[in-house]
């Protein structure tokens, strides 16, 4: 923990283990993961009554845990969850993730209408260790996927369920400075290779985003003609009704979700899970213990 959350549960005298870091896959696989993970966190504390609070995808795999592995857990007196809190979680998932998706399903074909996020999402599947387990993921974060989810997935009663949201441009301008992404810089490893690329794709993509409530592919029925017939597809972007705060890879609304919404911070999707907000969402957790 580098961005100081935990620091303020420390500060608090609020017991927590954050050991729990799970791997690019599926919702269902990591569900299944966290099963045995979080019984083996809460014996190893000496504990029964727990807290959750997710970051980001993680809180699509809790989601998975408390719907398909925790009721037994429960039943048998082995586990009980008190709050659920998730930060920034594509509840209803990402048009970032569509975008990669829709680059992943035309790598074969070409793109009849190219702009800066499909480019943006295209750099992004081609980054040194992008694998099958990444594509897997980032298909479990797409808008269709997570309204599929959405719809099988239910949630066991007698927990409070409570949500972080978060919008990247502090200053309130319609566009991205440095310092509004730079935790989002510091994750990638590459800021040379990132800041060459900002004033183009990462504000493009702060504004598909903002503008766009879903993105898909499909095919125009025609092709590059001779010699190779290359199927041409377009992009379909799906406009929103008015613009939709985000923290770069999030809208407010889908971390909001049906849950109780606790607030929106000025954070980027990395540092949405930092001192500041573990300040706002402390009361939560005390209450809980």
């Amino acid at each position: 923990d580098d961005r100081g959350f935990t620091q303020v549960l420390r500060e608090n005298k609020i017991p927590y283990d954050n050991s729990i870091n799970l791997p690019a896959t599926t919702v269902v696989r990591n569900g299944e993961t966290l099963k045995g993970d979080i019984l083996n966190v809460a014996n190893s504390m000496g504990v029964q009554n727990i807290q959750i609070v997710a970051h980001s995808k993680g809180g699509l795999d809790a989601r998975e845990f408390l719907n398909s592995h925790y009721p037994s857990l429960e039943r048998n007196k082995e586990l009980k969850v008190h709050t659920f809190i998730t930060l920034s979680t594509p509840h209803r998932g990402s048009v970032g993730a569509d975008y990669i998706r829709a680059i992943e399903m035309t790598r074969e074909f070409r793109l009849e209408n190219p702009n800066a996020r499909t480019r943006m999402a295209y750099w992004l599947t081609t980054l040194q260790g992008y694998d099958q387990n990444d594509y897997n993921a980032n298909w479990n974060l797409t808008t269709w996927w997570t309204a599929g989810f959405n719809r099988r997935n239910r949630l066991p009663i007698n927990i409070q369920y409570k949500s972080v949201g978060a919008d990247a441009d502090i200053n309130n301008n319609g566009t991205l400075e440095r310092n509004e992404y730079q935790e989002m810089l510091d994750i990638a490893g590459h800021p040379d290779i990132w800041d060459q690329l900002v004033n183009g794709h990462m504000n493009a993509m702060y504004q598909a985003l903002g503008n766009f409530s879903s993105v898909t592919v499909r095919p125009t029925g025609r092709d590059s003609g001779f010699p190779f017939y290359t199927p041409i597809w377009e992009v379909v972007e799906t406009p929103t009704p008015s613009f939709q705060e985000n923290d770069m890879m999030v809208t407010v609304n889908s971390a909001r979700f049906i849950f109780n919404f606790i607030g929106q911070f000025n954070k980027n999707h990395a540092s949405v899970a930092d001192g500041d907000v573990a300040r706002g969402v402390i009361t939560y957790l005390k209450y809980a213990q």
